[in-house]
């Protein structure tokens, strides 16, 4: 019983932090790769509080750290899995697939063959470590992977970001007085006004 209760803290933060993931990236501008970085970042968290890590004798081996551990573990894995399809489709999207039902088949057949294929070289490539280096070193490698997950993403969200601020702050700057009056002006249009309107402006101009 109480096995299953401490599994629990892994499963419910995760069940949360989809709900959580998905709300953000979709009401919140920016959000995508910033959730993505923050669950990497739970994870390494996670995976170094879990231990047996290189950094035992400064971090107890507790049951509420472990319980903090599958916390942890349990939102990185959420904050990571939801946005990973609206990163997939929004790449779609920009490489020029149509936004219906047969693209996000796609995009999901493509999500899960590679994780089913994560989930199966994964435990594999980690046993191989363990009998070489052991489960601290295990662990380490764990750690050092998801750090760099927390690089890669803090790197395409200021990809994403700040050139586009930077060419438009660009083009305000070159673009000339004369220019902004006449692209204000041609926001409204004479086909835009209706016919009884485009009547009353030729009786004012006569």
């Amino acid at each position: 019983m109480n096995v299953a209760l401490v599994f629990c803290a892994i499963l419910g933060p995760y069940a949360v932090s989809t709900l959580v993931a998905g709300h953000l990236i979709h009401k919140v501008p920016g959000s995508l790769w910033l959730s993505i970085g923050g669950g990497w970042l739970s994870l390494t968290i996670g995976y170094l509080l879990l231990g047996p890590s290189l950094m035992e004798s400064i971090i107890p081996g507790d049951l509420w750290v472990k319980i903090v551990a599958l916390v942890l573990v349990g939102s990185g894995l959420g904050l990571t899995t939801v946005p990973t399809f609206e990163a997939l489709r929004r790449a779609a999207m920009e490489a020029g697939f149509s936004d219906d039902i047969k693209t996000y088949g796609i995009i999901s057949g493509t999500f899960n063959a590679f994780y089913c294929l994560g989930e199966a070289v994964g435990p594999v490539v980690a046993g191989f470590v363990d009998d070489l280096k052991g489960f601290q070193f295990t662990m380490l490698v764990a750690m050092i992977e998801c750090g760099c997950l927390v690089a890669l993403s803090v790197l395409s969200y200021l990809l994403s970001v700040y050139p586009g601020m930077r060419c438009q702050r660009r083009e305000a700057q070159q673009e000339p007085p004369a220019a902004a009056e006449a692209r204000k002006s041609s926001l409204i249009s004479p086909r835009d006004s209706s016919p009884a309107e485009q009547a009353l402006d030729s009786e004012t101009k006569l």
